[in-house]
């Protein structure tokens, strides 16, 4: 039925026409700066931003978008196997990608994984940031030209990075009304850790079961990655009470480079170290609870150690 509604003719002509028009507007230029762009969703980037906003902006906004993030790549990835839409070169051969973007859109078109990752990792700093409006509008605007990138490039459809866009400013929302109720409650890293169980028993009966058949080690990582968030959560609250340190800028500048190049290398080596192991299969899972470890325990840890010695 989705998947009906989705290639639908009378839906689907006119934005393959859109397509077709930037198509027509491309240059070589053009085409390195939204390649260049859309990378921002690729990887461990989208983390680093998320957890830049962890470190230096906002804690608890932090946590939403870690949160939000994986809430919208579960549902991204349960989407596309439920419409199977290909990719639009697939859809009509008048849609000519950019060559150098296919390498990183494979699978099912829709919803658009880019955008799901940029408008919550990159847009969602925004929350953060609200005070100072020119800071928020230029994260807003860097997410949605990830969301732009992808239509440029060909690889995606109007619907796919619109849907994409929709479930992501929901998840943003559902998840900062939830962690602003429970950061209320005296124990609510428990009911934290309680919807966070409920989501894997029911991820998992349904990957048992059959109805979950494809992507299921992404599954896998995205919970494993919302547990260790949620034992940050946790180990915060109750030990660690993490504060975004209040010193010079260019001190917060040195904290980001040292994080990102510390989680960069040690993510890396991670994946290396176990590749090719008797736990290469489950290395994305490794990873994703690793960058959420760190993120929310290890390097505000080695913060706050730093900044209280420094002072």
């Amino acid at each position: 039925m989705l998947h009906e509604i989705l290639t639908n003719q009378a839906i689907l002509a006119p934005q393959i026409e859109y397509l077709v028009f930037l198509q027509n507007l491309r240059t070589p230029e053009l085409d390195v700066v939204f390649l260049n762009i859309t990378k921002l969703a690729e990887s461990i980037v989208p983390y680093i931003f998320v957890s830049l906003c962890y470190w230096l902006i906002d804690k608890k906004s932090g946590f939403i978008l870690f949160t939000a993030l994986q809430l919208g790549m579960m549902t991204k990835d349960l989407l596309k196997e439920l419409a199977f839409v290909k990719r639009p070169w697939i859809l009509s051969d008048k849609v000519e990608p950019v060559k150098a973007a296919v390498a990183h859109a494979p699978g099912y078109s829709f919803p658009s994984g880019h955008t799901v990752r940029g408008i919550t990792a990159i847009s969602g700093i925004s929350i953060a940031t609200w005070k100072n409006k020119f800071l928020s509008l230029f994260f807003i605007l860097l997410g949605f030209a990830v969301l732009f990138s992808r239509n440029y490039l060909g690889v995606h459809t109007p619907q796919d990075v619109i849907i994409g866009c929709l479930f992501s400013i929901i998840y943003i929302f559902t998840v900062s009304k939830f962690i602003n109720w429970i950061d209320k409650k005296e124990k609510g890293y428990l009911i934290f850790g309680g919807a966070v169980l409920v989501l894997a028993v029911l991820v998992v009966s349904c990957i048992l079961s059959g109805i979950i058949k494809e992507e299921i080690m992404s599954y896998y990582s995205e919970l494993t990655l919302l547990a260790g968030v949620c034992l940050g959560y946790y180990v915060d609250k109750k030990y660690i009470k993490y504060e975004v340190p209040k010193t010079q800028w260019y001190i917060k500048f040195i904290v980001a480079i040292i994080g990102i190049i510390c989680m960069y290398t040690l993510t890396h080596a991670i994946y290396f170290a176990v590749s090719g192991t008797f736990f290469d299969l489950y290395k994305r899972v490794i990873l994703y609870f690793f960058l959420s470890i760190f993120s929310t325990i290890i390097y505000p840890i080695v913060i706050k150690m730093c900044i209280k010695n420094r002072v």
